[in-house]
């Protein structure tokens, strides 16, 4: 995966975890807010009938889909209203589908069997549990609001049990060969680990 996306990924994780709940895109500086809004059009038009994002010839689903998601949510909108409101949802509805049950993958956000992800599936599942944690406060079905719990704390174990003997992280899990580390891996795995804290979801100190 080209370095471009994977700086952005980490800077809108530490803006999402860090910044005050109050907070709004009004706040940013007029001179700017025409080219975001173009921005932001744009990138509602690239989004797939299935409700996920992609780069480079249809790759890194997973990954795209929490980074665009991320971008809708500081522009203000959430999974209930907003201008961006069903963009959201579909981009949450579409990670949550991903959400594997069952054995070593249990709990991990996408699909090692796709040849797209399989070498880096970990940074899709960091930025898809980022992308989750951020959603789930703002979810007023209650029913949705489950699954989404269910789905963030399954993940946060899958992240945990991924750490490998250093304290980092690497673009495979050590459960599956991958026992090393790699610094952005790391930062989005911590960033999306207190995105969890932050939303409710028991993280293990």
């Amino acid at each position: 995966m080209k370095r471009f996306p994977l700086v952005a990924a980490v800077c809108s994780g530490l803006l999402l975890v860090t910044i005050p709940a109050a907070s709004r895109a009004d706040e940013i500086p007029e001179k700017y807010q025409g080219p975001i809004n173009k921005g932001l059009e744009w990138l509602a038009k690239q989004q797939h009938r299935e409700g996920y994002w992609a780069a480079n010839g249809n790759q890194y689903p997973i990954a795209m889909t929490a980074l665009a998601g991320m971008a809708f949510l500081m522009e203000g909108s959430t999974v209930t209203q907003g201008k961006y409101a069903d963009n959201i949802r579909k981009a949450a509805d579409y990670l949550l589908s991903k959400c594997q049950k069952g054995g070593v993958r249990d709990g991990l956000i996408g699909n090692p069997d796709n040849p797209n992800e399989s070498a880096r599936y970990m940074y899709g599942h960091g930025f898809g549990l980022m992308f989750l944690a951020c959603v789930i406060g703002d979810e007023k079905n209650a029913q949705q609001r489950e699954k989404l719990k269910e789905a963030l704390t399954r993940a946060v174990k899958y992240t945990i049990n991924s750490q490998s003997s250093r304290g980092g992280f690497y673009y495979t899990s050590k459960t599956e060969g991958g026992d090393r580390d790699e610094g952005s891996v790391t930062i989005t795995q911590v960033q999306a680990l207190r995105a969890a804290k932050n939303a409710g979801i028991p993280v293990a100190p």
